[in-house]
């Protein structure tokens, strides 16, 4: 989750679309998230316990690590000191979701569902892509390297 978290970072200070949808592909979190899924449907709570013990621990590591990388681009002067991710147009795609986020939401996982109950695995990997929550978190990592606690905090959704 750090790693992909970096990659995604190097993707919003870029604006590169190819490293931001690099970094959804190598993102691990699709696993847990489906884990606590899984475990709520049969009752599992040891499954539901390490699923969610992983996204609690992965994702204020890979915040972590994303601040500290921001810290030392802006402080050996690879990035600028007024970085502002408002200026960066697929920021806005991670940052402030909106009605058609929830509705891709929905269909990835009915794609997900019908993935793994017909076999046809080649279709997770888009589910893998259109559901991750990695540059939302490489994001939260940026804004508080740059005390921007505007873009860090959850934004409100917009219908």
């Amino acid at each position: 989750m750090v790693l992909a978290a970096l990659i995604a970072a190097v993707g919003i200070f870029l604006d590169s679309a190819i490293l931001i949808v690099g970094a959804m592909v190598v993102g691990p979190e699709f696993g847990p998230i489906a884990g606590i899924c899984v475990a709520i449907l049969q009752r599992r709570r040891h499954l539901a316990g390490r699923s969610a013990l992983a996204l609690g621990v992965g994702f204020p590591l890979a915040i972590s690590a994303v601040v500290l990388a921001a810290l030392v681009f802006k402080a050996t002067g690879l990035t600028a000191d007024d970085f502002a991710t408002q200026d960066h147009t697929f920021v806005e795609l991670i940052s402030k979701p909106d009605f058609f986020s929830f509705f891709v939401a929905f269909c990835v996982g009915i794609a997900g569902m019908l993935s793994l109950t017909t076999a046809k695995s080649a279709a997770l990997i888009g589910v893998f892509i259109s559901i991750t929550t990695i540059p939302a978190a490489a994001n939260a990592g940026i804004a508080a390297a740059y005390t921007d606690w505007t873009s860090f905090r959850a934004p409100s959704v917009s219908s």
